[in-house]
């Protein structure tokens, strides 16, 4: 990319902004969330982790099934899996890139007309990999506005379920009377992922998910394993082998896998029949927030549906070109929007 014309892309990135902002506001106020919405996962609690997810109402974007959930739902439900003890379970939160990484019908057709077959390969593996997801949480706030446009209000989205989201809600939910009361102990957390140990980082010595462990102490969570892999490790089998094994001894409930997408995605989805139980939640950088290596976004810019251009601005020469390419995806998302309300 030409460096001199990041200043008007950045610009025109920033109107964008204003405008998904205000049409943000506007669909939230003609769509108010029904609190018997947020009453009916809890009314499911007692059912095995698969039955619950089948009930749920799903919207298709391109190649995701998006499953219609609030904050509070997807919480309830990933702890209703978190209690089936006869197999892994998987949590995706797609957004516009996974959409695209996933590939819409034009992408796909550009990729056979080049002869792009490695390209074309890595669809295919994401692909797969989503196919086992036992949930897929709407990270994406243009998910959530294409939604919007759907005649059925069933297929409506009532938020953004972002992955640095979910974390925050379960752990405070593992310190309510209603937890604790239902599981009768501390909630199983495994950390895997993170930022690696950086000493010219604030002198810090110490991987990521050791000062997350650190940082929890105080709640009602028990941190039964931890492990920050090297780069390049899912290319050697004994190193998947090693987390297989490392998530067997431990028994989780939940294991929150930091590695970015697609590559948490894939990898989840390779170890999901070798491990016993829990959840495996794809979470991106939320290891790395948690620990203070990367900053989120403030409040008030997640309540605009702004984080996107927060994250360029603190990382224009990574970012940039990554939502520049994910706008390509939004003729899919408001087409099958309009298409799914029709049905």
């Amino acid at each position: 990319m030409n460096v001199s014309a990041l200043p008007a892309v950045v610009g025109f990135l920033k109107r964008c902004s204003a405008l998904s902002a205000t049409l943000f506001l506007v669909l939230c106020a003609c769509q108010p969330k029904s609190q018997s919405e947020q009453k009916s996962a809890r009314s499911m609690l007692d059912m095995k982790g698969a039955d619950v997810v089948s009930t749920n109402e799903k919207i298709q974007f391109g190649f995701s099934k998006v499953d219609v959930l609030t904050l509070d739902q997807a919480v309830d439900q990933i702890l209703t899996l978190a209690q089936d003890k006869s197999r892994a379970h998987a949590v995706f939160t797609p957004n516009a890139d996974h959409i695209f990484q996933l590939g819409t019908s034009r992408r796909i057709d550009a990729l056979k007309n080049r002869g792009q077959q490695k390209e074309l390969e890595e669809v295919r593996v994401f692909r797969e990999a989503y196919q086992k997801a036992s949930l897929q949480l709407a990270d994406g706030i243009p998910l959530v506005l294409a939604s919007q446009l759907s005649a059925d209000p069933a297929k409506r989205l009532p938020e953004r379920v972002a992955g640095s989201d979910v974390v925050p809600a379960l752990l405070e939910r593992a310190n309510s009377k209603e937890f604790v009361e239902r599981f009768g102990r501390k909630l199983r957390l495994f950390l895997l992922g993170g930022a690696p140990a950086d000493p010219t980082l604030n002198g810090e010595a110490e991987d990521a998910v050791d000062i997350v462990e650190k940082r929890l102490s105080h709640l009602n969570v028990e941190v039964v394993g931890k492990h920050c892999p090297p780069f390049g490790f899912e290319k050697a089998p004994q190193a998947c082998e090693d987390i297989i094994s490392r998530l067997n001894t431990a028994e989780a409930d939940i294991i929150l896998v930091g590695l970015g997408a697609p590559k948490q995605e894939k990898f989840i989805a390779e170890i999901l029949e070798g491990v016993n139980f829990g959840v495996m939640i794809g979470v991106g950088a939320t290891l790395d927030f948690m620990a203070g290596r990367q900053k989120r976004a403030p409040r008030i810019w997640q309540r605009l549906g702004a984080e996107w251009l927060y994250r360029i601005l603190q990382n224009p020469g990574r970012m940039t070109m990554r939502y520049v390419r994910d706008f390509s995806v939004l003729p899919t998302l408001v087409g099958d929007s309009l298409a799914q309300g029709q049905r």
